[in-house]
């Protein structure tokens, strides 16, 4: 959803940085509605997290509610030289 709020690694505001991190409402089946975003890298989805749905749970039979967590770090991967480790 565009239109949703954002916040970012800076607490919201916008630094001009290229390394900013963001995150986005989501609307993810897998999570609880309101309780779910999505994390972004220079605008780019790198990321979900949120409260899992108690469907979800109930499918895999996880009696507690939990959250999770999915991040992809490749974005992340590089040297102190700036080069790629992939």
């Amino acid at each position: 959803n565009s239109s949703s709020s954002s916040s970012s690694s800076n607490g919201g505001k916008g630094t001009g940085s290229d390394d900013a991190y963001s995150w986005r409402e989501s609307q993810d089946k897998t999570f609880f509605p309101n309780r779910q975003a999505t994390v972004l890298h220079k605008n780019k989805e790198i990321g979900i997290f949120g409260v899992v749905h108690p469907e979800v749970l109930k499918a895999f039979d996880i009696v507690y509610p939990c959250s999770a967590l999915e991040l992809n770090i490749e974005p992340f991967c590089y040297d102190q030289h700036g080069n790629s480790l992939l």
